[in-house]
């Protein structure tokens, strides 16, 4: 059965209701004692789906039955809360046992779980499932893999369990395995047999790559249990890494081995489109030019993502084009230009508006221009009436000293992406690329790339912020000119929405819009 994950809305909560009315064993209240035993006694679908961070529903594929939904957590739910404060009552000492779900939850469960990879900003908690129990299975592979797909950062997903409750299905059932994957393995099963081979690299071995990372193995879990540092933990800690769900990507440097692999992905996204493409692709990965770096992923043995980055860029044109003060134009001071400068070790210079004598000592503690300086007092007289000559031996002083200021130094502070391609499916972990990327180029703050005003937005621009352009300047932007809408433009209009939920309804609006309008006229 083909299913599909989206965000989870108000209108879905009477069919979410009608989930967990379902009778069990006859008993249509049921399954709500046992979701409150699970995740506590104040559970309002409403108030999970307007203050959860991440919730989803699982339907059909026409989206018209609701067979599960999947609620996430910033931190624990609020049982755990619950339980803390009956413990605080019995023993009013252990202060750190309240509001864990708002409070320092890491250091909670780093204090009663051996988890050291959990942290704040790449974990979250399982706070609410339901589900039809058919499909339960693939409901459950469905949300975690849709969870770890959108939210890119998040690696791993938790769930805390009342210690006295036995980790239910489909928590603990075997991993889903979709029956596409069972017959490709079959058939290469078959033709390895018969002396068969499919060839490497070509477009049919990457068919289900989304499954292909899924073991045929019955006792496969997505959930295992944290060991617990204490026996007195009232709950259990289960935990499912995104290596159990989905491929994970990971970055590397390019090498000339990857040509084969990489023609074909950039053909497929016309990005290498003409007979010279493949030359191209090979000088870039040949290139020892330190100014140039190329990056590939890797994801189950298979390459599914490039990029090429560039240091040398003509910053002049971007400081001229785009609105960069707030960023320095993109430069900054070098300072290795301001370290000090290696002075005698008593270099005496005269000030010609004062008879005192400055020793300059270089202070090898302080940065940039910083000096000791000590001060002998040899006149006292007022310095606008010192003799002339005194003067002139002050400035000629000063003149034959060797000592010149620093010059300030302005260097490029960014690099700029000039090729990216990546397979859809690995698409929401782009910003990988960009952590290795700053790692080639470890002395500049900056990445940037310029795309066509017409493209559409890509997984990767949600790392980067849009710079506006110079006032008055081309940038691209074609001219757009605002009008009313009339029975002319229904070709475009539904080409424009073509995919969307509210397609129709929103075509049948136009056109009565336009009967009545014309019926008016």
């Amino acid at each position: 059965m083909q299913l599909i994950a989206r965000r989870a809305e108000s209108k879905d909560i009477a069919a979410i209701k009608k989930i967990i009315d379902h009778p069990v064993n006859g008993d249509e209240k049921e399954l709500e004692r046992i979701l409150h035993r699970r995740y506590g006694d104040n559970v309002d679908i409403a108030n999970l789906i307007d203050t959860s961070p991440f919730s989803l529903v699982i339907t059909d594929a026409e989206d018209k039955y609701v067979l599960g939904f999947f609620v996430l957590s910033n931190g624990p739910p609020a049982i755990v809360d619950q339980e803390a404060m009956a413990q605080l009552i019995s023993s009013p000492n252990k202060i750190e046992f309240v509001a864990t779900s708002c409070g320092d939850w890491e250091r909670y469960i780093k204090a009663r779980f051996e988890c050291k990879d959990l942290q704040i900003h790449n974990s979250k908690f399982v706070s609410f499932f339901v589900s039809t129990p058919e499909n339960a299975s693939q409901i459950i592979e469905i949300a975690l893999s849709t969870s770890f797909n959108v939210l890119p950062q998040l690696k791993y997903i938790c769930y805390l369990l009342p210690e006295s409750l036995v980790l239910f299905p489909p928590f603990s059932s075997p991993k889903y395995i979709h029956p596409e994957f069972h017959d490709k393995h079959e058939d290469e099963s078959h033709k390895k047999h018969h002396g068969h081979h499919k060839k490497k690299g070509s477009r049919g071995a990457k068919h289900n790559r989304r499954f292909k990372n899924k073991k045929l193995d019955e006792h496969g879990k997505y959930f295992s249990e944290a060991p617990s540092k204490s026996d007195s933990t009232p709950f259990c800690l289960y935990i499912c890494p995104k290596k159990e769900v989905v491929s994970v990507m990971k970055i590397r440097k390019a090498r000339v081995e990857d040509c084969d692999d990489l023609v074909p992905m950039l053909k497929r996204q016309n990005i290498l489109q003409d007979k010279y493409g493949d030359f191209y692709l090979a000088d870039l990965l040949e290139s020892k030019n330190d100014a140039s770096k190329t990056l590939v992923a890797e994801a189950d043995g298979e390459v599914v993502g490039f990029m090429n980055l560039y240091r040398d860029i003509d910053q002049e044109v971007l400081a001229n084009t785009f609105q960069l003060t707030h960023l320095d134009n993109l430069r900054k001071e070098d300072i290795s230009a301001n370290e000090l400068i290696s002075l005698p070790e008593d270099m005496v210079v005269i000030n010609p508006f004062s008879s005192r004598r400055s020793t300059l000592t270089a202070d090898p503690i302080k940065r940039k221009n910083s000096f000791a300086t000590s001060y002998e007092d040899t006149d006292t007289r007022n310095p606008l009436s010192r003799p002339e000559s005194q003067e002139k031996s002050g400035e000629q002083v000063i003149q034959n000293s060797t000592f010149v200021p620093p010059k300030e130094i302005i260097q490029p502070n960014t690099f700029c992406i000039s090729l990216f391609c990546i397979e859809d499916m690995f698409a929401n972990q782009a910003q990988e690329f960009i952590k290795a990327a700053f790692g080639l180029f470890p002395d500049r703050d900056y990445c940037v790339v310029t795309v066509p005003t017409t493209s559409p937005e890509i997984p990767l621009l949600r790392n980067f912020s849009l710079v506006q352009p110079q006032p008055n300047k081309d940038v691209g932007d074609k001219p757009m000119k605002i009008r009313k809408a009339d029975k002319t433009d229904f070709g475009a209009i539904e080409s424009l929405l073509h995919g969307l939920n509210n397609e129709l309804e929103t075509l049948t609006e136009l056109k009565q819009i336009q009967s009545g309008s014309t019926k008016s006229s």
